[in-house]
């Protein structure tokens, strides 16, 4: 059994992979509606 740290470690990891793909999948679909991609990046910015 692990311990908390790296149960939580893991999780971190996890997340980061989920979201590096999703952010991979939004950029193709940027390119291919890219005035749409503009106008929603105007009204929620990067943090």
């Amino acid at each position: 059994m692990l311990r908390d740290g790296e149960d939580g470690f893991i999780m971190v990891r996890l997340l980061a992979v989920l979201f590096s793909i999703d952010l991979r999948r939004n950029l193709t679909e940027s390119k291919q509606r890219k005035k749409a991609t503009d106008y929603s990046v105007a009204f929620f910015p990067d943090s």
